[in-house]
């Protein structure tokens, strides 16, 4: 929803943000964060050369100087992941709190930070490890839990998204999304933004699109499927993904260097994977 809505919106006030997503748990993240802000449209056209080896903080002030009157909105995503490597060890996050302690102490009218994670790990952003990175929760105020959509909130959002999905197609999504979800009249977010990605993917090509949804499981399980059997990623990632799931197919975070340990894999290539994987949804 932050990507097809939310950030879209900021974007286009006068006085918006600049926005860029780092998933919070995958590799150095100093070196993500940097990457992000030095990409080509996120704060400038053509980044300065001067600035490639910058320092996050030199790069926000230069950034800063650059944007205004617009603000900077780093949205760290499934940050839960990163809750989870911190419950299993807390050296694994500490130079990510350091640096999130010294983005907290830096001009707070053009920085913005955006953490988002599942409500039921909240408890774990509580303690005092963390406190130097989140303010007390104020609810309304800087924290808001978004419930999971009604059905019918749900297929107005996808109606109103231009993706062009008929009464039939819409019909077969949502039951597809009932299997998925296991709860009746309920459908989280992320769900919807799958749906979204899938036939946002397949709108240029009906023949695909019809393909896809004649297969084993539907639209969104043949989706899935060729996004894990990309060519460039085919030969490790079901190794890879395999880690990340238990017996039961619930997510277990993992870092990258536990990955490397667990699959035999080198860290390149753990983290080409995941970063392919995340590029295409």
């Amino acid at each position: 929803m932050l990507s097809a809505y939310v950030l879209p919106e900021l974007r286009e006030r006068a006085d918006g943000f600049a926005s860029l997503i780092v998933r919070a748990a995958l590799g150095d993240i100093a070196a993500t964060l940097r990457e992000e802000i030095l990409k080509p449209g996120v704060v400038w056209e053509r980044p300065p050369e001067v600035l490639a080896d910058a320092l996050v903080p030199t790069l926000l002030a230069r950034a800063g100087e650059h944007l205004r009157p617009k603000r900077l909105l780093i949205v760290f995503e499934q940050f839960e992941e990163l809750l989870l490597m911190h419950e299993r060890n807390a050296l694994d996050t500490e130079s990510f709190r350091i640096l999130m302690s010294s983005l907290r102490g830096t001009d707070s009218g053009f920085i913005k930070l955006l953490f988002v994670l599942r409500s039921d790990y909240i408890g774990m952003a509580q303690t005092d490890q963390w406190s130097a990175v989140f303010p007390p929760m104020r609810d309304g105020i800087n924290w808001k839990e978004v419930s999971a959509f009604r059905e019918r909130d749900a297929r107005l959002f996808l109606e109103a998204s231009g993706l062009n999905i008929g009464p039939k197609r819409m019909d077969e999504l949502f039951e597809q999304i009932g299997e998925i979800e296991g709860t009746v009249g309920l459908v989280r977010p992320i769900t919807v933004n799958m749906v979204g990605l899938a036939m946002d993917a397949l709108a240029t090509s009906t023949a695909k699109l019809e393909k896809f949804s004649s297969r084993r499981g539907g639209l969104l399980a043949s989706f899935i499927r060729e996004q894990i059997s990309q060519p460039e990623i085919l030969q490790h990632s079901p190794k890879l993904l395999s880690q990340m799931v238990d017996q039961l197919g619930a997510r277990r975070a993992r870092s990258v260097d536990e990955l490397c340990e667990e699959t035999g894999f080198n860290k390149a290539v753990v983290s080409g994977c995941l970063f392919q994987l995340l590029r295409r949804g």
